[in-house]
């Protein structure tokens, strides 16, 4: 049997919160050596080829590990003796990814001048094993509430990166491609992949357990169509803008994306990665009560997060970025604002899914993908404005959409009491303190 010391919930989500912050600060920086080394349209072409990478491992994954997580829930004594299993899965699962890749680039003509087809292949290949046997591992420690592993590849991962480019910058006098930067992404994620192989070689071989394939497959199936909408429908304006900008343009818009993501990563990543496994199982009347704590803290949160980026962005941009990405200074103000809701979307997404429902996540990906191609069709988002101002509706919409389930379900009880107090702000910075007081000792 596999012994690790679990978390409490809020220590979790604070631990995850503050190693957040660490890989906001860390994605950042890598962000602007990667805008300097590559300008905008290289950067383009290097954003583009992740997006499809990480998109088709998402598609591909069929929720196998969320499933997992669920299983083994139910039952933490599995996990020593289906480990096997779950490697093999994502063997299996990569595989067929990868398949389907090859068919995809086959039919689709990327547009893609620095990075060749083939390499293209290579890199999603990579991007998809590399993600599949990482979820396998974090499904393993995020069952038993161990969020030590999980965060330290969350942070070594931008912070081998950033290093790698750096010293291939100085080695390379400054010249760097897109296909290096992205080989070089890869590389930064064998270290912890590593430590974890380590970590689990005992456990790593053995009998496969065809009934935990099958029950974890259902599983994962019945949440899979949340996952697959919702991979979509949170990365609709990076792929419609792909098809529809000049690479100048999307070059500065991933720059933007970038850099406020980075800040609202800090709270839904936090969210994303404990809250499912939280709340699962809990009975109903602690659940409404942790949730709607939960979204006041959320709310208190995001709106910091709005008024620091502010100050900080008109000045962080150009300063960091250098002068050629001074167009990609209003796009990250207006993005600060439409993707503010994010946070308090991932909370409804992931409380709903605790349920074990997944009508609902499909629900709300789909209105947003809805609104995006809807507005998209009356526009053609000719301007960076016309899609910011979208995707800022869309995102509102489909957590309005996710909400009506949770009310519905009694999870949440519309009210002035969801709105964040003085016993909130003071709540959330004695957690800080206290986390921060533990860290110091």
């Amino acid at each position: 049997m596999i012994r690790g010391k679990s978390s409490s919930p809020a220590a979790a989500f604070l631990g995850t919160s503050f190693s957040s912050i660490l890989v906001a600060v860390l994605t950042f920086v890598s962000g602007v050596l990667i805008a300097r080394a590559l300008g905008p349209e290289a950067r383009a072409e290097y954003g583009s080829v992740l997006l499809i990478g990480q998109t088709v491992a998402t598609l591909g994954s069929l929720s196998f590990f969320d499933g997992a997580i669920v299983r083994l829930r139910e039952d933490p004594g599995l996990l020593g003796s289906v480990l096997p299993s779950m490697v093999l899965a994502a063997l299996a699962i990569s595989f067929g990814s990868t398949a389907v890749a090859i068919v995809a680039l086959a039919v689709v003509d990327t547009g893609l001048v620095e990075v060749t087809p083939g390499q293209v292949l290579l890199i999603s290949a990579l991007l998809i094993l590399s993600a599949l046997i990482s979820q396998c591992f974090s499904a393993a420690e995020r069952s038993r509430m161990d969020f030590f592993l999980v965060n330290l590849s969350r942070v070594t991962g931008p912070a081998i990166f950033s290093l790698l480019i750096v010293i291939a910058w100085v080695v390379q006098d400054g010249e760097l491609s897109a296909f290096v930067v992205l080989m070089l992404f890869i590389l930064a994620k064998l270290p912890v992949l590593t430590i974890w192989l380590i970590r689990y070689a005992r456990h790593i071989f053995g009998p496969l357990s065809w009934s935990f394939l099958r029950d974890t497959g259902r599983i994962g199936l019945k949440l899979h169509m949340a996952i697959a909408v919702g991979a979509v429908a949170g990365q609709i304006d990076r792929l419609i803008a792909i098809g529809a900008w000049s690479k100048d343009l999307l070059g500065l818009y991933f720059v933007a994306f970038s850099a406020v993501g980075a800040g609202y990563g800090v709270i839904t990543t936090a969210i994303n990665t404990v809250l499912f496994p939280y709340l699962a199982g809990m009975e109903a009347a602690e659940r409404q009560e942790r949730v709607h704590l939960i979204i006041r803290l959320t709310l208190l949160i995001s709106l910091c997060t709005v008024l620091v980026g502010f100050c900080i962005l008109p000045f962080a941009i150009p300063l960091l970025y250098g002068d050629d990405y001074l167009g990609a200074t209003p796009m990250a103000l207006g993005l600060l604002g439409a993707l503010a809701v994010l946070p308090l979307r991932a909370v409804v997404l992931e409380a709903g899914r605790s349920l074990g429902k997944g009508r609902p996540s499909v629900e709300m990906a789909l209105v947003s993908i809805t609104v995006m191609m809807g507005l998209y069709g009356l526009t053609g988002f000719a301007t960076p404005a016309q899609l910011i101002v979208s995707l800022g509706l869309a995102n509102l919409l489909s957590m309005l959409a996710g909400a009506r389930h949770l009310v519905r379900d009694g999870v949440i009880r519309p009210g002035w009491h969801l709105l964040p107090g003085m016993a909130d702000a003071r709540r959330l910075s004695s957690m800080i303190a206290e986390r921060g007081g533990r860290r110091r000792r």
